[in-house]
């Protein structure tokens, strides 16, 4: 009897010996192949992102080892999007301005601009001086109203316009030229666009009717504010109305005796009293305004 038992021991502990044999201590453990796209390795749960039996990671896996689970249910594929949709290549800088442009006032961006006008002007050369006649030396009328023109030409970013002006006013005695700079600030609202102006430059009494003497220089500086309103029928083309004011700094330079001759020569001046020939010896100075309001057609391109 204790001869069965031995023998059924050694039968027994004979297969364990032999794995124990056969399996080396130091190999590498078998790692099962991968499992195909789409298919989750046996063993393992799927990957889900709460909609069940959806792989987040469409059986993605590292010797059988699959990822965790995206944070907040997002998949993979999501996060791809939205990290492409984020590394766009960025729209041109000219378009953006327009766009805004757009949404602001229903017109593009304008860079350049093209304006002219025309109205009424009144002018006094003497509005601020009380002694008129070392100014004019009773040879030249010191206020006066008649027909203006101008016009413009310069560049706009956004809504500030920088540019030059000339502008011609044509009155009884004389005629009054003025050319500058100036700066303007527009406000885009839809197809209207209130504008303040803002200019200075040189300003001189013209002849072209002869009835001032030649010699009698006046010209000096003036310095212009202005306000209006442009409507826009079309995009590049305005319509509107525009006040001005000006103030001016004249001097008439004094003449030599020859020219006090010529001018006493001249049959629509005839002689000079000794105190205006004193007058018209020294130099004379003053300080005017000029008030305008005009009619305004441009185009900004």
């Amino acid at each position: 009897m204790r001869a069965l038992r031995v023998l059924a021991f050694v039968v027994a502990s004979f297969p364990v010996a032999a794995f124990a044999q056969t399996t080396d201590p130091n190999a590498p453990p078998v790692t099962p192949p991968p499992a195909p796209p789409g298919q989750v390795p046996p063993g393992q749960a799927p990957v889900t992102t709460g909609t069940s039996g959806v792989d987040a990671w469409g059986g993605m896996n590292a010797g059988g080892v699959s990822p965790p689970a995206p944070i907040g249910g997002t998949t993979a594929t999501a996060s791809v999007s939205a990290t492409a949709s984020t590394s766009a290549s960025p729209v041109d800088i000219d378009d953006e301005l327009d766009e805004s442009k757009d949404e602001d006032s229903g017109r593009g961006l304008s860079w350049f601009w093209l304006e002219v006008q025309g109205g009424f002007e009144h002018v006094g050369l003497q509005t601020f001086n009380i002694e008129e006649e070392n100014f004019s030396v009773g040879l030249v009328e010191t206020e006066s109203s008649g027909g203006v023109v101008s016009a413009g030409i310069g560049a706009q970013i956004i809504f500030v316009t920088i540019g030059a002006r000339t502008r011609l006013g044509f009155f009884d005695d004389w005629q009054l030229g003025t050319v500058g700079g100036e700066v303007g600030f527009h406000i885009p609202i839809g197809f209207v666009e209130p504008r303040f102006d803002f200019g200075a430059g040189y300003a001189a009494i013209a002849n072209f009717d002869n009835i001032v003497p030649e010699d009698i220089s006046i010209h000096g500086f003036y310095v212009r504010a202005g306000a209006g309103v442009d409507f826009y029928p079309v995009k590049q083309l305005a319509l509107g109305a525009q006040a001005t004011f000006d103030f001016m700094g004249l001097t008439r330079p004094g003449l030599d005796p020859s020219q006090i001759q010529a001018i006493q020569q001249d049959p629509d001046v005839g002689d000079i009293p000794a105190a205006r020939e004193q007058a018209l010896a020294l130099d004379g100075s003053g300080y005017g305004a000029a008030v305008a309001i005009q009619g305004t057609i441009g185009l900004h391109l």
